[in-house]
């Protein structure tokens, strides 16, 4: 969960440590640094700081409303979620986790959301296509939903790009408002939107190792590619160039590959 347990000094030799309980609330350990528990930062009100919302461990919650709870389509809100939105990780810590206080991931999903605001601090390139995909409407004025999973599929990742209605609750959800301020936002009941769905399947991915990285920035990148066109035009696009060209010449894949590179480049070099 990516807790820290242990500081050695120089010589390698235990420093300080500590333990948690399920709820991240320390056991009186000996730790200084305030990133502890699933690496959250914590202060000396003894809350958690999880980018959208303070989270208390003592109590197990959040100290503020859910502001967006990433669902895909035909998903309901779970009846706990619903009842109470200060909730941490749908009141399962062992199973989720929660690291930016608006979506709940499993925990090895956990990874991804790191991965993507790293490479969103670090990279403008990133970020330019990161906040395409958080903008509540496509360059055709349609409202556009972009779900993350992990989730296990034929090769590293892949998207599914649909016009879809939402056929149950309401979603809250997340976008960028006019300044780049990441806000809360939500989509009716019934309404069409322009779903972009990414999977990335860490089963065929080393965590550790740069392919992790490129392998969500390329799909980053396709899914900011496709919001310029509507999902029937991409759709005719793609087919058309799956006939023309072989995979690794195909315009799409060369810009997607181009813009991982200059990604990556700029993130070690930052």
């Amino acid at each position: 969960m990516g807790s820290t347990i242990l500081v050695t000094d120089n010589s390698g030799n235990p420093k300080e440590s500590e333990t948690y309980k399920p709820y991240g609330e320390g056991t009186m350990g000996t730790l200084t640094t305030n990133y502890k528990w699933t690496g959250g930062e914590t202060d000396s009100s003894g809350l958690y700081y999880f980018n959208a919302r303070y989270y208390s461990p003592e109590t197990g919650r959040f100290i503020s409303v859910d502001p967006a709870v990433i669902m895909g389509m035909d998903v309901e809100l779970s009846i706990e979620e619903i009842c109470n939105p200060y909730l941490y990780a749908r009141n399962n810590p062992i199973k989720y986790t929660d690291p930016t206080g608006f979506d709940v991931l499993p925990i090895e999903n956990a990874n991804i959301s790191k991965a993507i605001e790293y490479m969103e601090k670090h990279s403008k390139t990133f970020a330019y296509h990161f906040d395409k995909i958080l903008r509540q409407t496509d360059d055709n004025g349609q409202r556009l939903l972009v779900v993350i999973e992990n989730a296990p599929v034929e090769g590293s990742g892949g998207i599914i790009l649909t016009n879809s209605h939402i056929v149950r609750n309401d979603i809250a959800t997340i976008s960028r408002d006019a300044s780049g301020n990441t806000v809360a936002s939500e989509i009716k009941k019934g309404e069409q939107i322009h779903l972009v769905s990414i999977t990335l399947d860490l089963s065929q991915i080393d965590e550790n190792s740069w392919d992790f990285f490129d392998a969500i920035a390329e799909e980053i990148v396709h899914a900011s590619d496709m919001t310029r066109m509507t999902p029937k035009e991409w759709n005719e696009l793609a087919e058309y160039e799956n006939k023309t060209y072989s995979y690794d010449d195909q315009p799409r894949e060369k810009y997607a590959k181009e813009e991982v590179v200059k990604i990556l480049q700029e993130v070690v070099n930052d």
